[in-house]
């Protein structure tokens, strides 16, 4: 297993969530089995457990279960108070000194424009790269 923390990022929805719109989420997985998770001004922690080939990540009274492709990509459903109906999709991301996308969502919320967010996560994304391809 890598070594820890690994970071993701995706989206999930359920019809019960959001009025089933997707929701971007970022998590934290801070050991095997345990993490946290990040939509909009919200993290909570969560608790990580692995069985066979599926993987679960669950704060109580959301549980995502799925399973990790050949590229690291966690893909699955959705259980919301219970009831089923939903899908996430989790993407790895490369650790960086640079933050996370959730704190470049934030920096951005208030007075920003419509796409704002949107463009905060791509800069995000971008400058990790570079970052990275710096060896910063």
């Amino acid at each position: 297993m890598p070594p820890f923390p690994k970071r993701y990022t995706g989206t999930l929805s359920h019809p019960d969530i959001g009025d089933g719109q997707e929701i971007e989420i970022a998590v934290v997985r801070k050991t095997a089995g345990s993490g946290t998770w990040s939509a909009g001004d919200e993290t909570k922690d969560i608790e990580i457990q692995e069985k066979d080939d599926l993987i679960g990540f669950t704060d109580g009274e959301t549980e995502l279960v799925g399973k990790e492709t050949a590229s690291g990509v966690i893909k699955g459903q959705v259980t919301y108070n219970g009831e089923e109906g939903g899908e996430f999709t989790l993407i790895p991301q490369e650790s960086s000194s640079a933050g996370s996308p959730v704190n470049a969502v934030r920096k951005l919320r208030g007075n920003g424009a419509p796409g704002d967010e949107f463009r905060a996560l791509s800069v995000w994304f971008i400058v990790n790269k570079l970052m990275d391809d710096l060896g910063a």
